[in-house]
């Protein structure tokens, strides 16, 4: 065996580049490689119960099939249903468009409103102007509808990779964390309590997950069951599981949902669902994980909010996730760097 001493300068160079090198390749994985690890490591001690009786394979085996159970199947199906109301959306207005509807939809708005709003909007031409929106936004509804086909096959790798890399954390975790505690320079008592961090903050972001879907499920089935839609409860646990998605989130949701009212001609129920959704179920998201979260972090709120934000800026969706790891990796070591002054 090599020792320490033998290795040269260059050798580190090699070293440090190719972890460099790897860490690069892994970046359009690393949302996923972190939830793996966030998940294995709230779920070791049913790890371990299981292993005592059946195995550390079988318990890696049973536990992963368990994720996709509890989670890869009702988001699927959730996205399926959410993909298909859009597609249904789609196709609507477009056949509305083509049969001369929207001109009709249009007219009967402006008779509809008071004269001097509708002789203002006759006069500056708004409603051309929307008939010329909505005409380009269908007309380049096949643009989006590849794009999101490709995003759930983009979707479906990502998922492959977090099941691949669950079982095996679970199997191959202890081994890799002897190596790290093995070639860190740092001292024991720091690691352990960086794992202590660590581990707080993957409860934090599982109850986060699950504060956040519950309370845009439950504002989605209470602001469309406020305008009268129907199976509200669908709606609901849809809007829930689709809460998880970044940046779309809840829209994949409710936008269908409203262009559907619009062309039952229900404007005002229209108005009021995606002002409802826009404010109010999309807001959850941005005010409980950031509350959530600061408890575990235990900073303020504004950093917690951008973190997340920052993360997302940087990384994309990956960033929702690494942006607190990352600020928790600060926050614990400037603490133990400088603890403040003493009491007294």
């Amino acid at each position: 065996m090599v020792s320490h001493e033998a290795h040269g300068p260059f050798f580190l160079l090699t070293l440090v580049s190719s972890m460099l090198a790897l860490a690069y390749l892994s970046l359009p994985f690393v949302g996923v490689l972190l939830a793996a690890l966030v998940l294995v490591v709230v779920t070791w001690p049913a790890f371990e119960a299981l292993s005592d009786h059946i195995g550390p394979r079988a318990a890696a085996a049973l536990l992963t099939v368990s994720t996709v159970a509890v989670f890869v199947i009702p988001l699927g199906f959730a996205a399926v249903l959410a993909f298909r109301e859009l597609l249904e959306a789609s196709n609507t207005l477009l056949a509305f468009i083509e049969s001369g509807g929207l001109e009709t939809w249009l007219i009967e708005l402006r008779a509809s409103l008071p004269p001097t709003v509708g002789g203002w909007l006759g006069q500056v031409e708004i409603m051309g102007v929307l008939e010329r929106i909505l005409e380009r936004t269908v007309q380049g509804s096949g643009g989006w509808l590849t794009d999101t086909v490709q995003a759930i096959g983009q979707g479906s790798l990502q998922v492959l990779v977090f099941l691949v890399c669950l079982a095996s954390l679970y199997i191959e975790g202890p081994g890799l964390l002897a190596t790290l505690r093995r070639i860190t320079p740092m001292p024991p008592p720091i690691l352990d309590r960086l794992f202590e961090v660590f581990r707080q903050l993957s409860y934090s972001v599982l109850v986060g997950m699950a504060a956040t879907g519950l309370g845009q499920g439950a504002l989605a089935a209470l602001g469309f069951y406020l305008v009268g839609m129907s199976r509200v409860a669908l709606i609901g646990l849809v809007t829930a599981a689709t809460s998880q998605v970044p940046v779309l989130g809840s829209a994949v949701v409710w936008v269908p949902l409203v262009i559907s009212l619009l062309l039952d001609q229900r404007f005002a129920a229209a108005a009021f669902a995606a002002a409802w959704s826009m404010i109010l179920t999309a807001s959850v998201d941005n005010v409980l994980k950031p509350l959530i979260y600061r408890q575990a972090l235990r900073v303020h709120a504004a950093l917690v909010l951008l973190a997340l934000l920052g993360g997302l800026l940087t990384l994309g969706p990956a960033g929702l996730l690494v942006g607190p790891f990352v600020l928790i990796l600060f926050v614990t070591l400037f603490t133990l760097y400088d603890p403040g002054p003493s009491p007294g």
